[in-house]
């Protein structure tokens, strides 16, 4: 069985170029492919399927040209025989969103252990909502639509907004309930984790990023265009049914548990004070 020892093939997409690497023998690389393995899973139906018309060397199932040749296939970008996802895309799907829905549950969490009905109240519980709003659409738009100047305007403005309101938000509770040492490590990664996904977008689509800023060549598109290759529609509605159980829902009970509390605490305080005076 002949050795190949770095022959290398190259599929070009619109935002990167992947290579794949036949090397050594697939024992010799079985971690490298176990850890392939996961991530195709994970990325299973981001894109869709490679059209038949895609004559490029790599348009051939990879799993196939390994079963041939008899060697491990060491996947950079996550390729499959029909799935071709972005690296970095592939972080903002899989870890970065999930781990922002998760901050944004701790929070909730949070808020209900310092008795936030009792303390800030719906004021705060307010904000929590504009907040979502605020950097959850332009997020939501960077996934359906192509990242142009205009996504990369909305992103940036709506985290700029993001961040005033969670400086007014803190200013405000911070007076009327304590802020544990965690919830702020929460408000942390809650800050930075749009952050991240911005900055992951913005080194996919460069030129249209500097374009914003008048930087480089290209002209600045301020259009809502449809993405190219689109995420398939079953990631977005399961994003979007993650969204609803663990982001909306969520602030929307902590919102109508302090309105609650509010209704009933206002015949108390209007009652008058007991006893008999002399």
């Amino acid at each position: 069985m002949p050795r190949f020892e770095h022959a290398q093939r190259w599929r070009v997409t619109d935002e990167f170029a992947m290579p794949l690497y036949f090397s050594k023998p697939a024992r010799d690389l079985l971690p490298l492919n176990i850890a392939g393995l996961y991530i195709s899973i994970l990325s299973k139906g981001a894109y869709g399927p490679i059209q038949a018309s895609d004559t490029s060397p790599c348009a051939v199932a990879p799993a196939a040209v390994g079963r041939a040749h008899g060697y491990g296939i060491c996947c950079h970008g996550a390729i499959t025989a029909d799935i071709a996802v972005s690296p970095a895309l592939t972080l903002i799907l899989y870890v970065l969103l999930p781990l922002w829905l998760a901050a944004g549950l701790a929070d909730w969490t949070c808020h209900r252990a310092t008795a936030i009905e009792h303390t800030s109240g719906a004021k705060e519980s307010v904000l929590h909502l504009i907040m979502l709003v605020q950097i959850g659409l332009p997020v939501l738009a960077a996934l359906l639509f192509e990242p142009n100047a205009l996504v990369f305007a909305l992103l940036i403005g709506g985290f700029l907004l993001h961040q005033l309101t969670e400086l007014w938000d803190v200013i405000y509770s911070e007076k009327s309930r304590r802020i544990t040492p965690i919830e702020q490590q929460v408000h942390s990664a809650m800050e930075m984790l749009p952050f991240a996904i911005i900055v992951l977008l913005a080194s996919m689509h460069w030129a249209q990023f500097c374009a914003l800023f008048g930087i480089g060549d290209e002209r600045a598109r301020f259009v809502l265009a449809a993405r190219t290759p689109a995420i398939s529609p079953t990631y977005l509605a399961g994003l979007g049914c993650a969204i609803v159980l663990f982001g909306v829902l969520p602030y929307l009970e902590e919102l109508l548990r302090c309105l609650r509390t509010n209704r009933e605490a206002a015949p108390a305080s209007r009652e008058p004070a007991s006893g008999t005076s002399f």
